[in-house]
């Protein structure tokens, strides 16, 4: 299931913003659990308890948790709240 990933951090309205770099970003990840877990970068996600929104293929949004994350190696675990994906999902 392909979706993305997006993290804004302040009310700027514009990626051309001075300090667009670290407060917009965009990016992908891989969904690792039936029950919403999601593996993604952490420069995308943003550090540990930080939010995120994740938009699914088929348009569902769902504001996402960071559990995890290392910067040193650009990872992270993001946590949606949906309980299952459906069985023509493919994770």
């Amino acid at each position: 299931m392909w979706f993305g990933i997006s993290k804004i951090e302040n009310n700027d309205t514009s990626i051309f913003s001075i300090n667009s770099e670290k407060t917009l970003s965009l990016g992908s990840g891989v969904i690792v659990s039936e029950n919403g877990y999601i593996l993604t970068n952490e420069h995308v996600s943003g550090a540990k308890y930080s939010k995120c929104y994740v938009t699914l293929e088929n348009g569902e949004e769902y504001q996402g948790t960071v559990m995890w994350g290392d910067s040193d190696i650009d990872l992270s675990i993001v946590k949606i709240e949906k309980s299952r994906f459906n069985t023509s999902d493919t994770w």
